[in-house]
């Protein structure tokens, strides 16, 4: 029985999900750590969906309320922005986007979405949640730590106090 019951909990340590681990150099890997937990926590980061409430202070002296909704897994973003003169709305989807200014509702250019939808990988919102669940390279480089894609590709770079933060 005891050989039983050791072999059960080894098979349920094995069968865990494991948070992946970001990849580079142990500087690195300790600077994301502090990075993800100053924006929060990893946990917060593994969540599925983001949401966020900004104020804008926009050139014509106005403040805009912000909502942005982020859905990490589907690649999806939804900005309401309202202020005392407009309401806009831009959805960014891997199947379409479009925006929306006082009721006037523009399809977005496939050109325009495509850029949209490779910058929703460099946003610091993703990247929290990158670092969180999947496995990022990391590069230190004394004053910066750089995230690159799995092909490479640069998709951010934080600039990094004295302190660490």
């Amino acid at each position: 029985m005891t050989r039983f019951v050791a072999t059960f909990l080894a098979l349920m340590v094995v069968c865990l999900p494991v948070a992946a681990q970001p990849r580079g150099d142990a500087a690195a890997v300790a600077a994301a750590e502090r990075l993800l937990e100053q924006a929060g926590g990893a946990d917060a980061w593994r969540k599925g969906t983001f949401e966020a409430a900004e104020r804008a202070f926009l050139r014509s002296g106005e403040t805009a309320e912000l909502r942005i909704v982020r859905d990490f897994k589907k690649m999806t973003r939804l900005i309401e922005r309202r202020s005392p003169s407009t309401t806009f709305k831009e959805w960014v989807a891997p199947d379409g986007g479009w925006s929306e200014r006082n009721g006037a509702r523009a399809e977005m250019p496939a050109s325009e979405l495509a850029a949209e939808l490779y910058g929703l990988k460099q946003e610091p919102y993703f990247i929290y949640h990158r670092l969180a669940t999947a496995p990022s390279e990391l590069r230190d480089e004394g004053a910066s730590l750089f995230v690159f894609d799995k092909d490479e590709r640069l998709l951010c770079g934080f600039r990094l106090a004295q302190n660490g933060t």
